[in-house]
């Protein structure tokens, strides 16, 4: 009995001085990872420390046996940070690297319950509380020896029912524990969710350096996170035409074979010449027989050409007189995109889109922060609009859109000065010239003072050298119409323009529209034929005089045209 007593103060005494180790040296280890050190054969592998009492799970605690022979736990024995040791009581054999889950007898039946699998118990005399914030974990055999010790900490967010897995059983020398990862929230009797496969080789990352205008480097990287080492390993880099995330015919650039060690990394690289702007898939593939876990063989990235939009900010409505505010994007290229996972973002904010949002080519999308505000203002737009945009600033913001690999697509830094019209939106001129070109923006002309969800107001497919200037119809005859259109092409984006009438001495009849802010080339200027008293214009020849002065250049262009009336 005295020698019992002694042994016991023994093993108390050795337990504190493992908490005043695990005090010393892990005061930096980071939240929810603990301190653990272990050489035994018997390990603690799993612990659910805070579970939901209301959803009827308990406290538990998994040990592993990870040498090659068998282990009786009659009378080992845990305990916490109290020092509080209890038996094991159940006369269980723990096979090799096999699990059993040490519990309150009491216990194990609402465990069973809870996870809904076979579970291998081993029941204990009582049960010491493991804390919610931390706690120490100790593991002794029947002669008092300590075999295996565990410290974690965690902040009052962490969830319950989630438990703590070591991720290699094996490792001694960088022993790791992280929340389970597994949708039951642990995994008791079971390898732990975060553990290595027996043989696993992964794919983790492509990264795209350019060599010059015509040549990129892709360059892929692969790691043996796995128990053993590999060989036959293939590797193949292929560009993803079609978009669907596997290769397929005619899509392999290069491919090649390797061995790699247990814990290495290894990387490859391949030149690959583009031939035009376009905005690019590429996949790195990974392909091992004695593979465990196909799901991680595979990556992608995208590579977006200089000056090239496949989705195209558009328009944006930054600084509102009425209504939210809201950005539209365009899709200029000629196949569907998936925005899932895309992001907006300005210096101070990101948005993600968390929904699967299929953009058709030459459709339109409106972002905004108020769906129901957008609606009100604009009842008549056909397009779909969605809750995803950062607060704009009225005077200047820094507008960026990065796909799902987190690759810029397009962006814009605009200024409140780049509007002629206030209140009004800033409409892009043309969505395949360069965004960031003040010259390519400017203030919507509609009547509405935007244009959401269709053609720009100011929208061009290139600039025209000189003014042109029609009048249809011309001749006209007033018995058969009473109005005629005076269609315009203008060198300038934006231009504020006069049109006069002129008779055939000189003397002006009518000021048809005065300093008029147009587009380049828009809705046509009708003239009803009357002069600026309302009169119908007697029948002969008129001159139509137009002058335009350009906004960005300042130049002013004039065109004149004859016109004949006919017969009343």
């Amino acid at each position: 009995m005295k020698n019992k007593k002694i042994s016991y103060f023994t093993l108390t005494l050795f337990a504190l001085l493992i908490l005043i180790y695990s005090v010393l040296f892990t005061q930096n280890t980071k939240t929810n990872r603990p301190n653990h050190f272990s050489t035994s054969s018997l390990i603690i592998n799993e612990i659910m420390f805070k579970p939901s009492t209301t959803a009827g799970n308990k406290e538990w605690i998994e040990i592993f046996n990870r040498s090659e022979n068998p282990i009786s736990l009659i009378n080992f024995q845990i305990c916490d940070a109290n020092y509080n040791w209890k038996n094991i009581v159940s006369d269980k054999v723990i096979a090799p690297e096999e699990y059993i889950v040490l519990a309150r007898t009491t216990d194990t039946l609402a465990i069973q319950n809870y996870y809904e699998t076979q579970i291998e118990f081993a029941g204990t005399d009582g049960w010491n509380s493991l804390n919610n914030d931390g706690d120490i974990v100790l593991l002794a055999d029947n002669n008092n020896v300590i075999l295996d010790s565990m410290r974690y900490s965690a902040s009052g967010s962490y969830p319950n029912d989630i438990s703590l897995e070591r991720e290699n059983p094996f490792d001694d020398e960088e022993i790791v524990w992280d929340a389970c990862i597994d949708s039951s929230g642990a995994t008791p009797g079971t390898t732990n969710s975060i553990s290595p496969f027996e043989y696993d080789i992964q794919a983790y990352e492509i990264i795209i350096e350019e060599q010059d205008e015509s040549s990129l480097s892709i360059t892929g990287y692969c790691e043996n996170v796995g128990f053993n080492d590999l060989s036959n390993c293939h590797y193949t880099f292929f560009i993803d035409c079609n978009r669907n995330n596997q290769i397929d015919t005619d899509e392999e650039i290069s491919t090649g074979e390797f061995s790699i060690a247990e814990g290495m990394t290894e990387t490859f690289s391949v030149q690959y010449n583009i031939s035009q702007k376009d905005y690019y898939s590429f996949g790195f593939i990974l392909v091992n027989t004695s593979d465990m876990d196909n799901m991680n063989n595979h990556v992608f990235t995208t590579y977006n050409s200089p000056f090239n939009y496949p989705i195209a900010i558009n328009e944006i409505m930054h600084s509102p007189e009425n209504g939210p505010e809201w950005l539209e994007f365009y899709n200029n290229f000629d196949y569907e995109i998936n925005l899932n996972s895309w992001q907006i973002a300005d210096p101070s904010q990101s948005v993600e889109i968390t929904a699967d949002i299929l953009l058709s080519s030459e459709e339109f999308l409106i972002l905004t922060s108020d769906t129901t505000g957008f609606i009100e203002q604009y009842p008549d737009v056909d397009c779909e609009i969605v809750n995803y945009l950062p607060s704009l600033n009225n005077s200047d913001d820094e507008i960026t859109l990065y796909d799902n690999y987190h690759t810029a697509i397009d962006s814009l830094h605009y200024y409140s000065d780049w509007g002629e019209i206030s209140g009004n939106s800033l409409e892009r001129i043309n969505p395949n010239i360069n965004s960031n070109n003040p010259d390519n923006w400017e203030s919507s002309i509609n009547s509405l003072g935007a244009t959401p969800g269709r053609e720009n107001s100011l929208y061009i497919e290139m600039i025209k050298p000189q003014i042109e200037l029609s009048i249809r119809p011309n001749p006209v005859s007033l018995k058969l119409k009473k109005s005629v259109f005076i269609y315009y092409n203008l060198p300038g984006v934006l231009s504020k323009i006069n049109i006069r009438i002129f008779d055939m001495k000189g003397r002006m009849v009518r000021w048809l529209s005065d300093q008029q802010w147009i587009a380049s080339q828009g809705e046509p200027i009708i003239w009803d034929c009357k002069d600026d008293n309302g009169r119908v214009v007697p029948i002969g020849i008129y001159i139509v005089h137009l002058e335009a002065t350009g906004k960005q250049s300042g130049k002013i262009f004039q065109k004149t045209k004859t016109m004949v009336i006919g017969e009343k």
